[in-house]
């Protein structure tokens, strides 16, 4: 598929990065410098590096450090497996079952030669034994575990992607470890749904590298489950919709393979925008306008928000109109809000 003309090239280093035959980018070394701390930082050289590896010398200490970086998630993606093969272990020694989600259970299924970084190790364990387990993580801790472990139980995990999600667990070997992790169409869920409550935060998140996990379940599991998918509270359904058309038109998801209801979703140019402004500037939160008109950034920063995220905090449609109403309804909330802690610590004060 022809990358659109639009396109930047932060988005064209990711579009479709996660396939084994995604071509090589000519990229110089005056237009990747400015790219590259959010690549180190945001966890993206391990997709992006094999599409510009070709001209490693021409970068000289850049190429070096990039293909350092690539090296070493590789490398960490062996010990990730060691640590999880250990706690997965351990756990079940004392009967607790722990079904492992996000990080390994998602970098190991992009192809080579992209490298996901794999990042914590995400457990949830069943409902009564979160203290028991937290106890063994830490004395696993103590005695050498080199990744930390985000753990969670079956009623605090706020990002599960149905109540009877344990019914439909999916077991992959992890070294020799035979482990638990979310059934496909429930890691797809999971991973839609978590990637649009991060765009919803008051500061919003937008790892390129997220919309590239959809991307590879989409296209690397044999079979999803749309009607599960897609079921439950409308509003639910309406914002993993909104994940799976942005990972389609943003990093090139192949639209064929999602259901054909998506031929009608079309994304306001704007909403696209929203995001891949986000990647240039992921702590700069500064409207188009507003930063034209002088008004000071970290003023400006606290209260003028990113057009889609204003609109997902609004919970409004984007075909609805221009996002400027939806930015400036989020800014006098904000507004609003200060005023009223400013006044009561005066009241405070006195």
């Amino acid at each position: 598929m022809p990358l659109p003309p639009s396109q930047t090239l932060l988005q064209q280093l990711y579009y479709q990065c996660w396939r084994p035959d995604a071509p090589p980018l000519d990229v110089t070394l005056e237009q990747l410098v400015p790219l590259l701390e959010g690549l180190l930082q945001g966890g993206g050289a391990g997709l992006v590096w094999p599409r510009i590896r070709h001209r490693a010398d021409e970068y000289g200490a850049v190429g070096e450090m990039l293909e350092h970086t690539y090296q070493q998630y590789i490398a960490n993606q062996q010990t990730i497996e060691r640590d999880i093969a250990t706690t997965v272990t351990e756990l079940r020694a004392a009967s607790i079952e722990p079904v492992l989600v996000k990080g390994w259970s998602i970098s190991s299924r992009y192809p080579a030669p992209a490298v996901r970084r794999p990042g914590d190790i995400d457990l949830i364990v069943p409902d009564g034994t979160f203290a028991q387990a937290q106890r063994i993580i830490d004395q696993i801790h103590s005695s050498g575990l080199h990744t930390s472990v985000d753990l969670y139980d079956d009623t605090n995990w706020r990002s599960k992607p149905s109540p009877d999600f344990r019914q439909r667990l999916d077991y992959r070997h992890c070294g020799d470890v035979k482990l638990a992790t979310l059934n496909g169409s429930d890691a797809l869920r999971q991973v839609s749904l978590h990637y649009v409550r991060h765009l919803r935060n008051r500061v919003p998140n937008t790892t390129p590298y997220w919309l590239c996990d959809i991307g590879v379940l989409v296209e690397t599991l044999e079979e999803i489950d749309w009607t599960r998918l897609l079921e439950g509270d409308p509003e639910v359904a309406d914002r993993i919709r909104l994940a799976l058309a942005l990972s389609r038109d943003i990093v090139g998801t192949d639209a064929s393979r999602l259901p054909m209801e998506f031929g009608h979703i079309r994304l306001p140019e704007w909403a696209i925008r929203s995001i891949t402004d986000l990647w240039h500037y992921p702590h700069d939160q500064l409207g188009r306008t507003a930063s034209r008109i002088g008004i000071s950034r970290a003023l400006t920063k606290r209260l003028w928000r990113n057009a889609l995220n204003a609109a997902l905090r609004c919970d409004v449609p984007l075909h609805t109109g221009s996002p400027r109403r939806y930015q400036i309804e989020v800014s006098a909330r904000l507004i609003g809000h200060y005023s009223a802690r400013v006044i009561e610590l005066d009241k405070l004060a006195r």
